[in-house]
């Protein structure tokens, strides 16, 4: 993503279509007194070249407060990408997760059941809830809503925190829920997903509201509190085979539950066994038969964007979809499922037919296959294994917490003598560094550099506005 495109771009809130909206960042407030995926996490650890190239970086050693604009490569006056309130309201959210995830390792006997199996069933329920609020619940698209000033929601529209928990993490994932909102879900993505960061974090530890509550529930189907763990839960899904209706046990000993990675079960009606590669396949086959009904517009996931810029490009998308079909010519696009033989290796061979093309505007593709397979190796409509990735997002909580940052009353003053004045600090000190950080990227651009802890908490905070984080 371009972060660095616009020079006269501010943190502008989108305007409201109820009296009431619902605070999305702290951005906007006047500057604090002076006193006052890859897939895999970052390290943490900054080479020592960049920690002290970061340490004489001139925004950091002059101007230990916090500043209302930054110099960025060949930009002297960029405005604040993020706020330390953000970054304080970011935390809250980060408890009340962690504080979530341990109240569930510890409501089953360990002994009987393992915590973690728990953690993967909560979490696989918690990624389906979310799917099931966006096409039931705010999955459609507000009058005079656009890309660049999505409408935000409505106290009412907010969902129970396990479906924020997965909301949170899809939107530190920027790419691809770029991508996503473009191929498949325009209308809560792009055009409705304003993250009210703000109003989540200060309601995060207060009952819901019975008008959200209900409103939830009457959308979904689904209770707004999620009962506790029961080896007798069970899910209804449709087998991609036959379309009849399967009821699925969430958890199984043997590992063969549906929230397993080892999820297998026969269809009732078909020869179909219903496996997370069953439905993986079904969903290719679904894209396939998008991209034959107008190949020159539809695209498989991780095709629409430029694998450098990350801005929609169809001049590759419509040379891949023209060799794929070749090799599918001899099928009805109904009958895909049987070209691919329901399984991810037969894919393999036929999604390769499409980089065959010589042209060279191909190279760059050429190891994407891997990262087409991962986008379909999902449980949802995703291209993203949501739920891998909320775990990952717990390495980084669990640092966090480590450092204290998640305790509550960590930024005010208390009756011990702590006037949270050094905590509110450091949050400051993490907005210059990530400005600092992104100038170093600017200088350069040929070297990967890792970010700090702090640097990283700024960055994920920036990420949580995804309008802003794009278009700046």
């Amino acid at each position: 993503m371009d972060l660095l495109k616009s020079s006269t771009h501010q943190m502008d809130l989108p305007p409201s279509y109820s009296a009431t909206p619902l605070a999305t960042s702290r951005a906007d407030l006047p500057p604090i007194d002076a006193d006052n995926d890859d897939p895999y996490l970052p390290s943490y650890e900054a080479p020592a070249a960049r920690a002290e190239a970061l340490a004489h970086h001139p925004l950091i050693s002059t101007n230990p407060d916090f500043a209302t604009f930054y110099p960025i490569g060949k930009r002297k006056h960029v405005h604040a990408l993020v706020h330390p309130l953000d970054l304080e309201d970011h935390l809250t959210l980060l408890r009340a997760f962690h504080q979530t995830r341990e109240d569930i390792r510890a409501s089953v006997d360990a002994t009987v059941v393992d915590p973690d199996d728990v953690w993967e069933v909560f979490l696989a329920k918690a990624v389906r809830r979310f799917d099931l609020w966006i096409k039931e619940a705010v999955g459609f698209t507000p009058r005079n809503a656009t890309e660049e000033r999505p409408a935000p929601f409505q106290e009412h529209e907010i969902p129970p925190l396990d479906v924020i928990m997965v909301w949170h993490t899809y939107l530190l994932n920027p790419r691809v829920y770029y991508e996503d909102g473009l191929r498949v879900n325009k209308a809560f993505l792009l055009l409705r997903a304003v993250f009210p960061l703000h109003h989540i974090a200060s309601t995060a530890f207060q009952p819901p509201t019975p008008t959200r509550v209900n409103y939830f529930e009457t959308q979904t189907g689904e209770p707004f509190h999620l009962p506790p763990f029961s080896e007798d839960d069970a899910v209804r899904l449709r087998c991609p085979g036959c379309q009849e209706e399967n009821t699925v046990p969430w958890y199984k000993s043997d590992g063969s539950g549906y929230s397993q990675n080892g999820f297998r079960y026969p269809c009732s009606k078909c020869p179909v066994c219903l496996t997370h590669e069953t439905f993986g396949v079904a969903k290719i086959a679904n894209d396939l038969a998008k991209v034959n009904e107008d190949p020159s517009n539809n695209t498989m996931a991780t095709h629409l964007l430029r694998p450098r810029t990350g801005k929609p490009y169809l001049g590759f998308p419509k040379i891949w979809n023209a060799g794929v079909l070749h090799s599918l010519q001899r099928f009805q696009p109904e009958e895909y499922t049987k070209a691919l033989e329901w399984n991810f290796d037969t894919s393999v061979q036929v999604l390769k037919a499409g980089y065959n093309n010589p042209i060279e505007a191909l190279i760059s593709y050429k190891n994407s296959i891997k990262r087409l397979m991962k986008a379909y190796n999902t449980r949802t409509s995703f291209s993203i294994d949501l739920i891998a990735a909320v775990k990952r997002q717990f390495r980084f909580v669990a640092k966090i917490a480590e450092l204290g940052w998640l305790d509550d009353g960590a930024f005010r003053a208390d009756s011990k003598g702590n006037d949270g004045k050094e905590e509110s600090r450091a949050l400051r000190r993490c907005v210059n560094q990530y400005h600092a950080f992104l100038d170093l990227m600017s200088a350069n651009p040929k070297h990967f550099l890792v970010p700090t802890l702090g640097i990283d908490l700024a960055w994920h905070t920036h990420q949580l506005f995804h309008t802003h984080y794009r278009l700046v």
